[in-house]
């Protein structure tokens, strides 16, 4: 898939604060490049790496870079997040079939309630998130990460739809696409101490 990579457009005020996505936009107006989106974008031939905030990009601007991309790849933060679920209902309105991934910090404190938020996201990638997207905009199955990652051997998608497998102790629930359901299943689990 053709992927745009994209630091999404900022808000008024919003200054992309230290814990924010890294230094978006400051009061000196100083910018820093997002390395972090940079990575994949390097992996992927044909990405592109929008950064939003500094070219002073609107939404309506983002919409006519993304038409040309099936996969948009937006990294978001705690206070930015309904901002950049707002710019993924855009992008998702002007071409549907657009495979919206979420990468960050609060996606991935926050994955099942991002997703009840959000139905426009189609996935989250947690963490170091730069070989999950790759493998996405590449089209291969879970089942070739398994070389990688064994756990996700046999893991497959249902309804061509975003699946979630809850595991622990290497005994995975039922797979399941419902938000609340994969909530449900995230609550009865131990958490690591």
């Amino acid at each position: 898939m053709r992927t745009l990579l994209l630091n999404p457009p900022s808000y008024d005020d919003f200054d992309g604060g230290a814990g924010s996505r890294y230094q978006a936009k400051r009061e000196v107006w100083s910018f820093w490049y997002p390395t972090w989106l940079a990575y994949p974008a390097g992996m992927l031939p044909g990405a592109r790496l929008l950064d939003a905030p500094p070219e002073r990009l609107t939404v309506e601007d983002v919409v006519q870079v993304a038409r040309d991309y099936d996969h948009v790849v937006i990294h978001t933060s705690t206070p930015s997040f309904r901002a950049d679920v707002r710019t993924a209902e855009v992008l998702k309105a002007a071409k549907p079939d657009t495979v919206i991934g979420f990468v960050g910090g609060h996606v991935t404190a926050r994955p099942e309630e991002s997703l009840r938020y959000a139905g426009v996201i189609d996935y989250i990638a947690h963490k170091e998130f730069d070989l999950a997207v790759v493998a996405v905009a590449e089209g291969r199955p879970l089942d070739a990460l398994a070389r990688t990652i064994p756990l996700v051997a046999e893991k497959t998608t249902r309804d061509a739809r975003a699946t979630a497998y809850v595991c622990e102790r290497r005994v995975c629930q039922r797979p399941t696409n419902d938000p609340d359901t994969f909530a449900r299943e995230l609550d009865r689990i131990t958490p690591l101490s």
